[in-house]
């Protein structure tokens, strides 16, 4: 993978108060042959695998701010969906509601 001092690189933070992504903005400040620095961060990373290189905190970093805020979107979903349906009881949805999930998750 080929950095450049200034490329900006993106990690997870969570959601806002919206309940949309929230991403952190890292802006690379120094580029070696192994390892990289960020602005907002001490500790380097590895170029290859834009992981942290701390036995404490595995952050992993990503060149692509979409595919991470796709990332955190679907787990969200997810858990929106799972806590949903989970348990026993009656779940509060309509049939055509109900036909709607069906068809989605048979779909391939």
């Amino acid at each position: 993978m080929k950095l450049e001092i200034g490329q900006a690189l993106y990690s997870k933070a969570g959601l806002d108060k919206d309940g949309n992504p929230f991403l952190n903005t890292h802006i690379v400040t120094k580029v070696g042959k192994v390892y990289f620095e960020v602005d907002t961060d001490r500790i380097r990373y590895r170029i290859e695998t834009l992981q942290r290189d701390s036995d404490f905190n595995r952050i992993t970093l990503s060149v692509s701010k979409d595919d991470l805020e796709n990332e955190i979107e679907l787990s969200h979903t997810y858990d929106f969906i799972r806590n949903k349906f989970k348990g026993y009881g009656k779940i509060e949805i309509t049939l055509d509601q109900a036909r709607k999930i069906k068809s989605i998750l048979e779909e391939k």
